[in-house]
């Protein structure tokens, strides 16, 4: 490995613990691929996620200094959309492979996106009873917390605007 590598502070390297507030990039990027509940579809979980959840949530995200909140619907006809007619159909249903050998297909119906200004907003966010009582309980009644996957790191751009930034 080389010494860029081993020396690395930015928080994105594998060391294992919680970065510290101190080695923090900014801004910080918060993933979550989310499943809908069970009994909705996916039509209901897009609507309910957009039109009360984002009203619900998006002021209290505000106040707790997020710099970016975004909703990602997954398409249910993700896979004909990204390998061609000749795609499997059930899209979004945990298959995640092709059948005719295209590339796979998330099996999620929705990503979340938060930029953070450090992770200590974040470890703070989790702590506000606003969160606890409030923003938990309305997301049981959309998705599956026991399917979602999330990722805390940091993004670099490649095109901003229709520039490339490089």
């Amino acid at each position: 490995m080389s010494t860029a590598l081993q020396n690395d502070t930015s928080g994105s390297g594998s060391g294992g613990g919680a970065p510290s507030s101190s080695d923090s990039p900014s801004p910080v990027v918060l993933m979550a691929l989310i499943t809908k509940k069970q009994g909705l579809s996916w039509d209901e979980f897009s609507d309910y996620w957009k039109n009360r959840h984002r009203q619900l949530v998006s002021p209290w995200l505000e106040r707790r200094g997020v710099l970016k909140y975004r909703q990602i619907h997954l398409s249910p006809t993700a896979s004909t959309l990204i390998n061609g007619p000749s795609s499997s159909s059930g899209a979004l249903d945990g298959s995640a492979t092709n059948p005719s050998g295209g590339v796979p297909i998330l099996p999620y119906d929705g990503i979340l996106e938060l930029e953070l200004a450090s992770y200590q907003t974040w470890a703070d966010m989790l702590q506000d009873p606003y969160y606890t009582d409030v923003v938990v309980h309305d997301e049981r009644k959309f998705f599956d917390a026991t399917k979602i996957v999330m990722g805390l790191g940091f993004g670099v751009v490649g095109v901003e605007g229709g520039r490339a930034v490089v």
